[in-house]
């Protein structure tokens, strides 16, 4: 079984998909200069993913920071997993969040999504982050 891996970046994160254990997961930052250029790929692989009859597809999705074009495709992305859900395939996605914005943002997917959604609270995000680097 395959395991696809992307390289998290200071702007991008890592996002692997472990097809043994039917997970996929995002975690670091998520401020692209194009993120239409790092979300298409992330589509074409969501759209991918054969879900076994019986088996789940876990997404779990810590994202410490994600700008707006971002938080669009991420729309995008959670669309894509509706189309799995309704075809038959079981999806749980795992957001986690630190702070009110991420909390509101996980709102807005599980009202989106068509599946479960669980809001999990967590403080292992980058301390050292300085989202005023990468806002202009």
């Amino acid at each position: 079984m395959d395991v696809i891996r992307i390289k998290a970046t200071k702007k991008t994160p890592e996002v692997v998909f472990d097809e043994a254990e039917m997970k996929f997961s995002m975690t670091g930052r998520c401020i692209p200069s194009n993120a239409a250029t790092f979300f298409e790929p992330i589509i074409v692989l969501i759209k991918s993913i054969n879900v076994q009859e019986n088996s789940k597809l876990t997404c779990e999705l810590k994202l410490e920071y994600i700008n707006s074009s971002s938080s669009k495709w991420l729309i995008g992305v959670i669309k894509d997993l509706n189309v799995k859900h309704n075809n038959g395939s079981g999806i749980i996605l795992n957001w986690y969040y630190e702070d009110d914005d991420s909390f509101d943002f996980g709102e807005v997917i599980k009202e989106v999504a068509n599946f479960k959604v669980k809001r999990i609270e967590s403080e292992d995000f980058d301390e050292n982050f300085d989202d005023s680097d990468y806002l202009a």
